[in-house]
């Protein structure tokens, strides 16, 4: 017989009434648990939801944060680039401020140096000339007068002027472009006093048209010939060593007698056989004039006539 039988039926009635009662008491309390189960997860909810809206109000102020940082900086960088153009602009001011100062001054430079350079050319003009003009004196000095190369002429002239001056000339065409005058350049005193050393100038229109050639000589063979006593003969000499250059620049020629030269009244002392090659590379027109100083008198007198070549 099992333990349950042996029991009474009075304790049994009892033990079942306890685990009744304890069952209904187990009941309240899962029941009761069951509900702070249901409000923990509705806290759990309600936390969560909290938590997901803190989470999205700290995103928002993190973008506001953001977009207010981004907008300080895009504020401070236009003020820069305000800056930066502002003094870019006063930059690009000063330095063409700079620039046309300094084509100013280059300019000025330039233009002092051109003067510069004329006055030089000037000087070296006049050295050359005064070396030249001390040259024809010691030549002069050191040789005697012949009066031989001296011709007279008759003069039916009556001019008022002491002294006459002309061309004598030719023209021969070689080319369509290419021209030679043959000529010869006279000087005469009408005066009644005697003329010494006459310089001749010829005056060339364009100047770079100045050609002369001839029984003209340089300084040097002049100097040569003086030396070694070969002026058996009147001569002629460019009073100038670098007279070419000289001429192209002043469009002038000089020359003069390689020894003492005197003119009484009514002599005639001439340059004779003097060519002027001339090529049309210059103005239509070449005109040539003649001038006579006497070095030791206020007296000079132009050519009467000119040489004029037209092509």
């Amino acid at each position: 017989m099992t333990e349950l039988g042996k029991l009474s039926h009075s304790r049994l009635l009892l033990r079942t009434q306890y685990y009744r009662d304890k069952t209904r008491h187990l009941e309240k309390k899962v029941q009761k648990a069951d509900e702070k189960i249901a409000m923990m997860k509705e806290t759990i909810k309600q936390l969560q939801d909290e938590n997901h809206r803190f989470s999205i109000s700290i995103e928002e102020l993190k973008a506001r944060m953001k977009v207010n940082q981004i907008e300080k900086l895009e504020h401070e960088n236009n003020v820069l680039l305000k800056k930066i153009e502002m003094l870019s602009k006063e930059a690009n001011e000063h330095q063409s401020t700079m620039e046309q100062k300094i084509r100013d001054y280059e300019q000025l430079l330039s233009e002092i140096q051109k003067e510069i350079t004329a006055k030089e050319q000037e000087l070296a003009y006049y050295q050359s000339k005064v070396k030249s003009l001390e040259k024809n004196q010691r030549i002069y000095s050191s040789a005697p007068i012949e009066k031989s190369r001296i011709r007279s002429e008759p003069s039916n002239q009556s001019t008022g002027e002491p002294v006459i001056a002309y061309f004598d000339y030719s023209i021969i065409k070689k080319t369509e472009q290419e021209w030679v005058v043959f000529g010869d350049f006279h000087i005469k005193n009408l005066g009644s006093e005697t003329l010494d050393h006459p310089s001749i100038c010829f005056r060339f229109s364009p100047p770079e048209a100045s050609n002369l050639k001839g029984k003209i000589l340089s300084l040097e063979q002049a100097e040569i010939n003086q030396n070694i006593q070969e002026n058996i003969h009147q001569q002629w000499m460019f009073l100038q060593s670098n007279w070419a250059e000289a001429a192209k620049e002043r469009g002038e020629i000089w020359i003069a007698s390689t020894e003492p030269l005197s003119l009484h009244h009514g002599e005639t002392a001439t340059l004779q056989g003097f060519q002027i090659p001339i090529a049309f590379d210059f103005p239509k027109t070449i005109v040539v004039e003649g001038f006579v100083y006497f070095s030791d008198t206020s007296i000079k007198t132009k050519s009467s006539n000119n040489i004029v070549v037209s092509s």
